[in-house]
């Protein structure tokens, strides 16, 4: 506390979009990533500042989602991974930015957008679906960090017919 005045920033970035960056950033192996807005994402050398690589998810045209959020990463290993607004998962290689897998788990027409950073543990990537305003059957899936491939989906509401259905209302 007694150093607190002789703080001064050592550097600053400007990611070059508008809009609320809900996104905080994640910093490993003096490695930054950072996502913005429309799903792009950060890398940056957190002790210069220097832009690394700049990652821009092609979003479709039509695209559903009522807001454009990314609320950031999950880092696993070698790779740093990212949810989209069109329902995907795309890992990249956290030192080049080069696309290893990319991953649909949803889709987007029917409702389905992400917002939510990843979470990693034990060699898989969750993530949790946005949509809800729009009637979507929510879910978590957990996809395999190295190949992207579903290892398991659980629903946030039960279906008709599976127990605790009859709790909601019809």
């Amino acid at each position: 506390v007694s150093n607190v005045e002789g703080l001064v920033p050592v550097w600053t970035f400007s990611t070059g979009t508008n809009g609320g960056h809900e996104s905080p950033p994640v910093v490993n192996d003096g490695l930054m990533f950072i996502t913005q807005p429309g799903n792009q994402l950060l890398a940056l050398d957190a002790r210069t500042g220097n832009l690394l690589w700049r990652y821009v998810h092609e979003l479709p045209e039509g695209l559903v989602a009522f807001h454009n959020t990314n609320r950031g990463v999950a880092l696993f290993g070698d790779k740093v991974y990212m949810a989209t607004l069109d329902a995907r998962v795309v890992a990249l290689d956290a030192v080049s930015g080069r696309v290893v897998w990319d991953t649909p788990v949803a889709d987007n027409r029917s409702g389905y957008y992400m917002t939510l950073a990843p979470l990693a543990a034990r060699g898989r990537i969750m993530v949790g679906t946005s949509g809800g305003e729009l009637g979507i059957r929510g879910f978590v899936v957990a996809l395999d960090a190295e190949t992207g491939e579903e290892i398991w989906r659980t629903h946030t509401v039960p279906a008709p017919g599976e127990f605790g259905n009859d709790t909601w209302p019809g």
